[in-house]
């Protein structure tokens, strides 16, 4: 059965090898895009369709005039990204709508999407409840409907909520046990969230710079990932905290990304709906 939690492990080391080694963002992390396999009794986790993909240059600045568009799985896209296009499907008639660059901490929190989806719908063959499945569809269905704005405030919701929004996270039977695991995810993009705020009111009138903004001021990174996870007391992160890689060296022509659990290694204040 797949293991979200082992899954994130390797995911997570496999879109930072890509962003600092081979300078490339992928753009659409889904549960569409990773394929989990096993090979001699161990699991693999392959990252695959790079059709969003961009080249970055060393600070993280796409090259060339890539798209505006970001990954179409709306509901695994980062919360910024999803208000971004809710106010560019507004803002056409009255102004000239600056889009928000993509960036890694938007992919590692289209991680967070991802793994929170799988712990609410993979379930025990041996403990399916039929109304458990239904109430959690129902929860993920606010990700995407009925509005780009109603699906920017639930995940602005959950990422701001604290314990009592992430308690209410409909996590199936065989995941409840990490549902301390997810607040430790979530905690990481609400401290960007805060930090970028906290820059942005002290410094009005400046713009920070790239590397403050994508990695939202040191606070969204591989590395404060697996403090917090390690804080958890998780052995799956532990091992990675202490240098085992997660993923193999990528190509220098990127085509996809393999991992294996074996391997060493402003939003401002939401408007109801």
């Amino acid at each position: 059965m797949l293991n979200s939690r082992e899954m994130t492990a390797v995911l997570l080391l496999g879109i930072h090898d890509l962003r600092y080694k081979v300078r490339v963002l992928h753009r659409n992390i889904s549960v569409s895009t990773i394929v989990h396999t096993k090979h001699g009794g161990m699991d693999k986790f392959i990252l695959v369709d790079s059709g969003f993909s961009v080249s970055v240059d060393e600070s993280g600045m796409p090259l060339g005039s890539p798209s505006c568009c970001h990954t179409r799985m709306l509901p695994f896209m980062a919360q910024e990204l999803v208000a971004d296009m809710d106010a560019s499907s507004r803002s056409w008639r009255h102004s000239v709508h600056k889009p928000a660059q993509h960036c890694v901490r938007h992919d590692f929190e289209s991680l967070f999407w991802v793994s929170v989806w799988c712990a609410i719908t993979v379930v025990s063959p041996d403990e399916e409840d039929p109304g458990q499945k239904i109430n959690g569809l129902k929860y993920l269905a606010t990700w995407e409907m009925p509005s780009l704005r109603c699906a920017a405030n639930r995940k602005h919701a959950i990422i701001f909520g604290g314990n009592a929004e992430l308690n209410r996270v409909p996590l199936s039977p065989y995941f409840e046990h990490l549902r301390e695991w997810v607040r430790a995810f979530c905690d990481c993009i609400y401290d960007g969230f805060i930090a970028r705020r906290r820059w942005e009111k002290k410094y009005r009138n400046a713009q920070p710079s790239f590397s403050q903004y994508e990695t939202g001021h040191g606070e969204v990174t591989r590395e404060k990932l697996l403090e917090a996870f390690k804080s958890y007391g998780d052995d799956v992160f532990s091992s990675i905290a202490q240098g085992k890689e997660a993923a193999e060296e990528p190509e220098e022509k990127w085509g996809g990304c393999e991992c294996d659990s074996s391997s060493e290694s402003e939003s401002g204040e939401s408007d109801e709906c």
